[in-house]
């Protein structure tokens, strides 16, 4: 069959088309060149990593809310453990204070405090108590009477022994005085530097309770007592309960820091911490305090009056949440490799037979209408599948009957020209001028008409398309022969093929047409020393023919028009019609190639299949 080059419309796909089949937004230009599955997976992915990013993110941050949560929890419970921690302590030294009141020794002491050997007494008693009680370092008593007025040396005693203490004038000047003389026998809390040495000598810091005693009948005012804790004790307990970097604060009813984590706020006003969320006023403090940067947890003990908070950076709480975070992204990032990878290999397969299809129409576009694809599938790629090897099939039978028609059009044109003419008739008339020749011994004029007698016989052939190479350049010779007689001796010919060639089928017109081309367009100028030469030779595959002539030749525009494609070229009708006999005999396997300079003369080549052209 021959070739027929064929061309599509591809749609484009790149734009977005709307229901009338207007396209009101145009796609950037690389994105509508990216491959089907390309773009899929530039779809895809994004939504990949958007969907599993947001998935891991709200994983992480449900965990961390949970976590926090939790902390807070927890805060709150040991925020609470450490109000009832003090809460026993100052009970412990409310306690002891209410042992004092009925104490003997101690009423005999602010009865009589010169009185011999009743300091020996007080200390004696005393000294068990607070060998018993580890919270309670110091002790001072200050005698004094109803108008405030001291009646004796202050009785001063920590655990080592009897101590002094600040007089009691020096005493009067102290907040903690002031604090004793409000509470009307009632406990107050406050805070004693080492440096107000209230116990001389002692260089630590003290957590203060005092408290007026009365008397038991008239309950008038008998004396200050005072009650030191040491800080540093109270704070050593509370770092045993502490979390690594929490802080806690205890701040009393006036403001003032009474023990916490960090030395340097202790005794200063609470106003003072670094941390902004608690410079407010106490009582307008909640429970649960809201910061961005940190979990701080509040309680107030009524008893004591003081008011507990613990810190901590929500930074180390979310550290545990680090390995929580490690999993969470390495999960997160196998899950997107692998939708990744899968919906590349699922892209890819869905485009597969897209590809295949295309590379297909390819060939067809090139004119191999024997193309057919073959799907597994019944989607709609299976069924445009279908309806590509449906067009293809419909195509190619269009063609073959175009080409039917036009071969049987060919074969009528030739039988109606060859009906045309009376070959008996013919025949007859050109016989009997021959012998009226050789009756008048015009030898010449015989020969004439033989040779063209033998020429129309060859040329019609009794209707047949075939030859033979012999019968072919028969007609040749006896063409070559009667020019001869035209031109007497200003051409010369040459004509050489085997006789194994001479057998061989070619189809008849395709030497003598050439012959008579080179005849007229090259030898028929020259005045003298003409030549044209046919050599026929042969391989295993192809017979080979050239007609040669030393002519006027053709120039390189010319030869270039009549060896192209191009359909501008206007070709003889003899070089036109001998290129499509041979196309329609042969197809590509035959050729015809025209070579020449201009001035030298031109060989002309004709390539034909032996496979096609045995007898």
């Amino acid at each position: 069959m021959p070739k027929f080059v064929s061309s599509f419309i591809l749609i484009d796909i790149g734009n977005v088309y709307n229901d009338e089949g207007r396209c009101p937004m145009q796609l950037p230009g690389f994105y509508r060149n990216w491959p089907i599955h390309i773009k899929l997976m530039g779809w895809i992915i994004p939504l990949l990593v958007v969907t599993i990013g947001l998935t891991g993110a709200f994983s992480y941050y449900i965990a961390s809310r949970q976590a926090l949560s939790k902390a807070s929890l927890t805060h709150q419970h040991f925020t609470r453990k450490i109000v009832d921690e003090f809460n026993y302590i100052a009970q412990d030294a409310l306690d002891f204070s209410n042992f004092l009141f009925l104490s003997e020794s101690v009423q005999d002491l602010l009865q009589e405090p010169t009185a011999p050997n009743v300091w020996r007494r007080t200390f004696s008693s005393l000294s068990t108590l607070m060998v018993t009680r580890n919270t309670i370092q110091s002790l001072i008593i200050y005698p004094m009477n109803k108008d405030n007025v001291a009646t004796g040396e202050p009785f001063a005693i920590d655990q080592s022994g009897l101590t002094s203490a600040m007089p009691f004038e020096r005493f009067k000047l102290t907040t903690l005085y002031t604090a004793a003389l409000q509470g009307r026998g009632t406990e107050a809390w406050g805070y004693s530097h080492a440096r107000d040495q209230l116990f001389i000598g002692d260089r630590e810091d003290k957590i203060v309770l005092v408290k007026v005693i009365k008397n038991a009948n008239d309950l008038s005012s008998q004396a200050i007592l005072v009650m030191g804790i040491q800080e540093k004790r109270l704070r050593a307990r509370l770092m045993d309960t502490l979390e690594d970097n929490t802080d806690i604060i205890v701040i009393d009813k006036g403001g003032t820091v009474m023990t916490g984590t960090e030395p340097e706020w202790i005794g200063r006003p609470y106003g003072a911490i670094p941390y902004p969320e608690l410079h407010a006023p106490l009582e307008r403090l909640p429970m649960n305090i809201g910061s961005d940067k940190r979990l701080i947890s509040h309680d107030f003990s009524p008893f004591t009056g003081w008011h507990v908070f613990v810190v901590q950076p929500k930074r180390l709480l979310l550290k545990e949440l680090d390995q929580i975070s490690i999993i969470t992204i390495a999960f997160v990032s196998l899950c997107l490799i692998a939708a990744i990878f899968l919906s590349w290999f699922g892209t890819t397969l869905i485009t597969k037979p897209m590809r295949k299809l295309l590379k297909s129409m390819r060939l067809l576009q090139n004119g191999d209408f024997t193309q057919r694809v073959q799907f597994a599938t019944r989607d709609e790629i299976g069924q445009l599948g279908h309806g590509y090897n449906v067009m293809v099939r419909r195509i190619e039978e269009l063609i073959n009957d175009v080409y039917d028609t036009k071969l049987k059009q060919k074969e009528a044109e030739l039988k109606t020209l060859q009906e045309q003419i009376n070959p008996h008739f013919l025949y007859n008339t050109l016989d009997m001028i021959y012998w009226s020749a050789r009756k008048q011994q015009e030898n010449e004029l015989s020969e004439m008409v033989y040779a063209l007698s033998r020429m129309f016989r060859l040329r019609l052939n009794n209707g047949q398309s075939m030859i033979t190479l012999e019968q072919e350049l028969e007609l040749v010779r006896h063409y070559l022969h009667l020019q001869r007689y035209r031109f007497k001796d200003r051409f010369a010919y040459e004509i050489r093929a085997s006789p194994e060639q001479l057998e061989l089928l070619i189809p008849k017109l395709l030497i003598q047409p050439l012959v008579e081309n080179a005849f007229l367009h090259g030898i028929e100028p020259l005045n003298e020393g003409g030549l044209i030469q046919v050599a026929c030779d042969m391989d295993d595959s192809c017979l080979r023919i050239q007609v040669i002539d030393n002519g006027s030749g053709i120039s390189a525009r010319r030869l270039q028009l009549l060896n192209g494609d191009n359909q501008d070229a206007k070709p003889g009708f003899a070089l036109k019609n001998i290129q499509e006999r041979l196309l329609l005999a042969y197809g590509d396997e035959a050729a015809l190639l025209i070579e020449s300079t201009e001035g030298r003369g031109t060989l002309v080549t004709l390539r034909i299949p032996r496979t096609g052209a045995k007898s």
